[in-house]
């Protein structure tokens, strides 16, 4: 069987036209051009890339700035004040927004409780940054996932019917600001007791924590300026639940790779025993480290790829998990600061520990792959917090109306 390409067919049928007609109808047309679908490696390793670029120069810019300021022109004092202030604007406003987002505003009640869990926020996060404490850190860890627990139960919030179903959800929505203050004294009053220094083992923490924001702001530009540059995985083409599980996935691979490069590699290329303040000292281990990071990326995508094909539950309908590359963008002027809060909370949180660590004794390597572990938790859980911020939540089961049934004669 003989096919005649499109043109051809064309120009052939115009022959078979009156001549006014046969003038517009075009002999050039062409077939249409299908593009294909970026693949799964090839957006894993352009995610890799973009995420290794950012952290390579945030990183750099943060030292610089840590090199600059903790010469002797500054005095330590002051930048504990600096740094304490970022610290509480930081904790205070993730605490606000989670809050609105998550217990909400409707109420007296949830007001008071969102007002007092942004104050008890502020004041972790300024001693936190200053002092470089742990125990505020353990105190909302532990609080967290208390209240986090009881956000999961509003999954199984559901009766007979639609009324009763709503009701046990207002009851689990009031339970979380509870939980939040009731473990929050707890735990409070049992870190206290068990560790009374509250400082960290290095004068010039506050001045880090300045530049760990420095850090922070430069990593999320490039994040979200380089973001649909080059294919890209969407991870909003998966619901809350399915990103929750992305993020525990991505979570075992991320661990090895940062406690290999930002802990034992980075660890092994510092003075043993010294926390160095030099720029040409620190610049190659946070190099390193870097490759760390463009293996969460690449790791994450190939993750959300595999969920969205796997589990049609969990996705999101009418929307592409592989966008083609659209190229640079401009940060969105109400999301852009949001990540960078969160970010920088969870850099000062990490600090803590580690000089906390270097307190008790322990040497640079050691400290650093120990605060990794936690860095690893740290960085996956960080785009699940920027998404309750969002108002995003576990998805609930739909309610089924039951109906009765007549008996059959």
């Amino acid at each position: 069987m003989h096919v005649t390409s499109l043109p051809l067919a064309v120009a052939a049928n115009n022959h078979a036209l009156p001549a006014d007609v046969r003038k517009e109808v075009p002999t050039d047309v062409a077939p249409p051009i299908l593009r294909a679908r970026p693949s799964v490696l090839a957006t894993a390793l352009c995610h890799g890339l973009k995420d290794t670029i950012g952290q390579m120069a945030g990183r750099t810019v943060g030292l610089a700035l840590f090199a600059g300021i903790s010469s002797q022109v500054w005095q330590y004092g002051n930048a504990k004040i600096i740094a304490g202030g970022l610290g509480a604007l930081a904790a205070g406003s993730q605490a606000l927004l989670l809050g609105a987002s998550q217990i909400g505003t409707q109420s007296i009640a949830q007001k008071s409780a969102i007002g007092l869990c942004t104050v008890a926020s502020a004041a972790a996060g300024a001693t936190v940054a200053a002092l470089g404490s742990l125990q505020p850190v353990t105190v909302l860890a532990i609080a967290a996932v208390a209240t986090c627990a009881v956000s999961v139960l509003r999954l199984y919030a559901q009766g007979d019917d639609e009324v009763q179903g709503e009701t046990l959800g207002e009851t689990a929505d009031a339970a979380k600001a509870m939980t939040f203050f009731m473990v929050t004294a707890a735990s409070l009053t049992a870190v206290a007791v068990l560790d009374h220094a509250w400082g960290g083992a290095d004068d010039s923490l506050a001045m880090r924590s300045i530049a760990r924001l420095a850090e922070a702001t430069c990593i999320e530009l490039f994040k979200s300026t380089l973001e649909t540059l080059g294919p890209s995985a969407n991870r909003n083409a998966l619901n809350f639940n399915g990103k929750f599980l992305a993020s525990v996935c991505g979570l075992f691979p991320y661990w090895g790779a940062t406690v290999v490069l930002n802990g034992v590699v980075s660890g092994l290329m510092q003075p043993p025993h010294t926390d160095s303040h030099e720029f040409l000292v620190l610049w190659g281990p946070l190099m390193i480290g870097s490759l760390a990071n463009g293996i969460r990326g690449a790791t994450n995508s190939t993750v959300v790829n595999m969920i969205h094909r796997a589990r049609p539950d969990l996705r999101r309908e009418a929307t592409e998990v592989v966008r083609p590359s659209m190229g640079l963008k401009l940060p969105d002027p109400k999301k852009f600061p949001q990540k960078i809060v969160v970010r920088f909370v969870g850099n000062i949180c990490a600090n803590a520990l580690y000089f906390k660590l270097r307190a008790h004794g322990m040497s640079v390597l050691t400290s650093g792959t120990i605060m990794q572990v936690m860095n690893g938790i740290i960085g996956q859980a960080r785009d699940l917090t920027y998404e309750l911020m969002q108002g995003e939540g576990w998805n609930e089961p739909q309610l089924t109306r039951r109906e009765a049934t007549k008996p059959s004669a």
